[in-house]
């Protein structure tokens, strides 16, 4: 017999009131474990306060139906950690502290995500072991919270990933493809769906199958047969960049080759790094 464990110790900063959400979530666990009668659920839903009820509203009869939407296994409510509190600081914000064995790093990012947001943008890194040396069986991974989302990345996606970079051909597009535009003014711009082209880092980043149909639509447009349409503009709208990507200026002149990405923006895939 053996014993796995999933172990996390980290520290975020939030405001006082995003901490007591946190307090407020641990009591919501202790009564989904002790009560089971509806009235009784309703009674302690309520006295949870409004704020609680405003953040994880009823669903139906459901009074904590929205909280256990968080929960991996609603029959059996855990967070897998301890919380620890401490009283602000000078700059207003609380050190809050979670550590634990068999944490559950989902749940916990959703309870981030939704319940504190003073927090955000935040990150934690969690790891995975047992007591038996076995192989398959020790790794772990990262989280990171933004307003936008979360992203989840474990070691054996990076290994894959870095592995597969290592033995790919220099042409190959491990991470996907962006859209070139050559420039004699500007140099090298790239394509991103929202705002045009502009540099590397905001570009989007498309998969094999759009990067085929990219191709597809230039050699079209080279051909004379689409005319000055951007062929970027036939993905509008099924790849989309993050909301606060500042605007990029358009380039003259059309979209330029299918280019292999190498180097890219994560994106918002469980494991992809």
């Amino acid at each position: 017999m053996s014993n796995s464990y999933t172990k996390a110790a980290f520290c975020i900063l939030m405001s006082p009131a995003d901490a007591t959400m946190l307090s407020l979530a641990v009591k919501a666990i202790d009564i989904l474990d002790t009560v089971s009668d509806d009235e009784d659920l309703k009674l302690s839903f309520d006295a949870l306060g409004v704020r609680f009820g405003e953040v994880f509203p009823a669903k139906g009869p459901n009074a904590f139906g929205s909280f256990l939407d968080l929960i991996d296994d609603p029959a059996h409510p855990s967070l897998g950690c301890d919380i620890d509190i401490e009283e602000p600081g000078n700059e207003g914000l609380c050190s809050v502290t979670f550590s634990g064995e068999q944490v559950e790093i989902e749940v916990i990012a959703r309870l981030i995500f939704t319940a504190c947001k003073t927090a955000l943008p935040c990150a934690f890194e969690w790891a995975q072991a047992m007591d038996r040396l076995r192989f398959g069986e020790f790794g772990g991974g990262c989280v990171i919270i933004t307003a936008g989302g979360i992203d989840y990345h474990n070691t054996r996606n990076i290994l894959d990933r870095a592995i597969t970079r290592t033995i790919a051909e220099p042409d190959e597009a491990v991470d996907g493809f962006v859209l070139a535009l050559a420039d004699q003014e500007h140099g090298l711009s790239f394509w991103n769906n929202d705002h045009g082209f502009g540099r590397l880092g905001l570009a989007t980043v498309f998969s094999e199958d759009e990067g085929g149909t990219l191709r597809q639509a230039d050699r079209a447009r080279r051909a004379g047969m689409a005319g000055d349409a951007s062929a970027a503009r036939l993905l509008k709208d099924r790849t989309h960049a993050d909301d606060d990507i500042a605007t990029c200026r358009d380039r003259p002149g059309g979209p330029g080759p299918v280019c292999p990405a190498r180097t890219v923006a994560p994106g918002r895939r469980p494991g992809d790094l």
